[in-house]
Parts: structure tokens; sequence; C-alpha cells
């Protein structure tokens, strides 16, 4: 068993790991070539940092449930050589993944590009997810126009109404002034109403311009990269963590699990 260090060895220690990575990232960002990486790096770290902070803080049963063949946005962070890293998509492989369970087992996605070839060992999934997507957004647009117009309908017949009103109005009509107060009173609370109708609706507009742009990233296909098969935190979860989140309710085919089983028995099944 190793010696126990001491607070001023621990400290030494740090101080030392400090000033070797500071003089590393120093020389990356001299280095043309290297300042992305020396940035990418910087932003892994500042990630870390923060997921260990709220490490003993974090409740998994807070976050949504997920199942085989969910996808989900991982940070895998800034990894060695050709290991996946970064904001990534990915498939949940756990047959029974608990609801509190702090981890999760995933397959890493990535991009297919037209002129790549396709690794024997990789899965190739076509455009689905992206016709997953693409059909949830479309969906969620149809039901936002539907809600405008209802919306933009509701404040037009407030308008007429107060209008309609008005033109009747006498100075000395006490009855109709006290039909007016009363329209007024309801109209306000229609106006106010619609005002949390609008910020609903902004609200589902942010989320369609988010699953627009993820639908851009998407176009050219999903390859599984099944060589890198990990366990994370579900800290690392970018999205969904909630049943509003773009991701959310995003799942790979039957077929296309099927697929990725087959490929997991020719690799690892002996």
């Amino acid at each position: 068993m190793s010696k126990q260090k001491t607070k001023a060895e621990i400290q030494t220690h740090k101080d030392n790991v400090i000033a070797d990575l500071s003089s590393f990232l120093d020389k990356l960002i001299e280095t043309s070539t290297d300042t992305k990486r020396a940035d990418l790096i910087s932003y892994w770290l500042k990630d870390f940092q923060r997921y260990i902070s709220q490490e003993k803080d974090f409740d998994a049963s807070k976050i949504k449930s997920y199942k085989r063949g969910d996808v989900i946005k991982v940070n895998l962070g800034f990894n060695i050589g050709s290991e996946q890293g970064g904001l990534r998509y990915a498939i949940v492989l756990d047959k029974d993944n608990k609801h509190n369970s702090k981890t999760i087992t995933i397959i890493p996605l990535t991009s297919q590009k037209e002129e790549k070839k396709i690794y024997e060992r990789d899965v190739d999934l076509g455009r689905e997810l992206y016709n997953r997507l693409k059909a949830k957004y479309d969906s969620a647009l149809d039901e936002l126009q539907k809600e405008q117009t209802l919306h933009v309908t509701a404040l037009d017949n407030a308008r007429q109404l107060i209008d309609s009103l008005l033109r009747v109005y006498t100075d000395e009509d006490e009855e109709t002034m006290k039909t007016i107060e009363h329209a007024i009173k309801q109209t306000e609370e229609l106006l106010n109403s619609q005002n949390d109708v609008l910020n609903i609706l902004s609200d589902k507009k942010r989320n369609l311009d988010k699953i627009k742009s993820e639908l851009y990233k998407m176009k050219d296909g999903s390859i599984a990269k099944i060589e890198q098969i990990t366990t994370i935190s579900k800290q690392r979860i970018f999205d969904p963590k909630g049943s509003k989140d773009v991701l959310s309710g995003i799942q790979f085919s039957s077929a296309a699990m099927d697929k990725i089983n087959e490929k997991l028995k020719e690799l690892y099944i002996f």
C-alpha cells in the first residue's frame, strides 16, 4: 500500500501538474496548427471541473429515463487519438437502464460523408435519425402554426368586441357603460391569457429553431461507431434531459438496432 501523502505534498503535486499543463497549452497556442486544440482542451478542462464539482449533488432520477435505441447528445470531452470526443450523438445500448442509475452505456455516432468510405467495423444507419427528427420538426411546426392562428384570431375578436361597443357608447347610457366596463374586463383577461400563450409559443419557436439546427448537422446520415462503446456518467448528457428537449422521443427502429446487434455479435461474441 502506498504511503499517504501530506497536504503539503499534495499541494506541491497539484502545483507541478498545473504548471506542466499551462506550459503545454502555451506551446500549443504558439503553434498555429494547434491553437484550436489548445482551446478545445481548455473547454474540456472547464467542463470536467464543473462535472466533478456537481458530482455529489447530481440526482439521475431528476432527469428523464432512457431506453435502448434512444438517441442522446453527450459531452465526451477531449479524448486521445481517434476516440470520439466533444458533443456527440449516441445511441443508448442498455436493455434496462434504471431511472436512478448514474451511468449509461452508449454507442457514439458520427456523420456520414459522401466522400468517406464506411469502416468495416462501423454500422451505417442511413438517414433514419434525420428522418425521425425531421418528422418531429414538421409535426411541431404544423402545431405551432395552428396555435399562432388561434392566437391571432383571439386578439382580433377582442379588438372587434371593444370597437363594436365603443360605436354605441354614449355618456348618458348607463347600461351601455356597464356593458363596456364588463367587456373591457373580459378583454383584459383575454389579453393577459394571450400573453401567456405568446410566451409559450415563443418557447416552442425557440425549440423548433434548435431542432432545425440539429437537422442541418445530420442530413448526410449517421454511422454507429461500434468499437467505441463506452459507459458514461449521465452528467455528460446534454440532450434530452426532459420531455420537451429536442431529442426527446427520438429513437432508432428495431431494424436499425438489429443491425447493431449483429455487428456486436460479430465483433465481441465468440
